[in-house]
């Protein structure tokens, strides 16, 4: 039987240019993007799998470089005590991309595989079912069972239900509005992003 997930599955995620204040970041954010574009366009091609990890290793390489980017404007300390930082290393979606992103490169016990799921698309006036045959992560769940984790039984039954059922490009649009919001509200608090400039880009018409 089909599960039908009930999620938002958002099809894009626009990056904040207020952000650029910490350029590395990002830069290797919208190299992400463009990469997660790229493997929706070409998901009848291998090259939807290649897409897949050059979009997982620009992000990875975009959390690498909070703390260099951070640092560059004179906030390393108040970063690496900040609740915003906490906040975002414990977000479940964030350490499962972590994960993904290196078991693929490392062990290649980790993949991105096509499969086709029955879900709920909720858009801003109706809702639609649809069959969505895209990329998942495959073989995350296997992993942590054969392994030891430092994840929670809540977090290893939540991940085994994101493999499952919702697709990649979802969990990477949904990583980039986490770190979005995130380092937004700490640069907002440092006085380096405007509360104006954040209400203009959130309050905008899709």
């Amino acid at each position: 039987m089909e599960t039908l997930h009930q999620h938002v599955f958002r099809l894009e995620f626009e990056l904040p240019e207020y952000l650029n204040v910490l350029p590395d970041v990002f830069d290797r954010c919208k190299g992400s993007r463009y990469f997660a574009f790229q493997m929706v366009e070409h998901l009848e091609s291998t090259r939807a799998i290649w897409y897949a990890r050059a979009s997982l290793n620009e992000f990875k390489s975009a959390i690498a470089l909070i703390p260099v980017d951070i640092k560059a404007i004179g906030l390393k300390t108040e970063w690496a005590k900040s609740a915003q930082k906490i906040e975002f290393e414990n977000n479940l979606l964030i350490k499962m991309i972590r994960i993904c992103r290196n078991l693929s490169f490392h062990l290649a016990s980790v993949t991105s595989m096509p499969k086709e799921r029955k879900v709920r698309i909720i858009g801003p006036e109706h809702s639609w079912v649809s069959n969505e045959k895209t990329l998942f992560i495959d073989g995350m769940k296997t992993y942590n069972q054969n392994r030891k984790s430092n994840l929670t039984p809540e977090e290893f039954q939540e991940i085994s239900e994101i493999e499952d059922g919702i697709p990649l490009y979802w969990i990477l649009a949904e990583c980039y509005a986490i770190t979005s919001i995130c380092l937004e509200n700490f640069l907002i608090e440092h006085k380096k992003v405007s509360i104006d400039e954040s209400k203009k880009f959130w309050n905008r018409e899709p």
